[in-house]
């Protein structure tokens, strides 16, 4: 079964939980680990059970608790190329964090990401679409201004 948590939302910080079968990702990290492992328990998941970690852009309500989470639980990150780099030369995610370029359909945690441009000022704006082992598909793009033409083919 398929679920779906929006833990966060909102310019204070963005997280959201997705799980489906035996596997699970976060979208974002944009508050607190403390806060992001307290919601996690607030509907039973524990994050070292989560398969990765994706990461939508840069901004720091979307990437605020990053660096201490992927400290205590150094899951696999997927981002653009920039986003990493970016992540990576500023310290927010943990050395020993696996980091994955994330530029077409990938598998994660047995459900498949695919990541689409967005429209933000940004090094590189992601949104994701995710295709679950029950048959469902959920899109994720924030922060949007307007809706690109990218953007409606990514979701549907």
């Amino acid at each position: 079964m398929t679920k779906f948590y929006p833990l966060f939302s909102g310019s204070s910080g963005n997280c959201t939980f997705v799980s489906s079968g035996g596997g699970s990702v976060l979208i974002d990290a944009g508050v607190s680990c403390r806060a992001i492992v307290d919601a996690l328990g607030q509907i039973n998941v524990h994050p070292k059970n989560i398969n990765g970690i994706l990461i939508t852009h840069e901004h720091i309500d979307h990437i605020k608790g990053l660096s201490v989470f992927t400290k205590r639980f150094p899951l696999p990150v997927y981002s653009s190329r920039e986003v990493l780099e970016y992540l990576q030369n500023r310290k927010y995610v943990h050395p020993d964090c696996p980091l994955y370029e994330i530029a077409s359909p990938t598998e994660v945690g047995g459900m498949l990401v695919t990541p689409f441009d967005t429209p933000h000022d940004s090094v590189h704006s992601l949104g994701f679409r995710i295709d679950t082992e029950d048959g469902r598909s959920i899109g994720i793009a924030t922060d949007l201004g307007y809706i690109t033409d990218q953007v409606r083919a990514g979701l549907t």
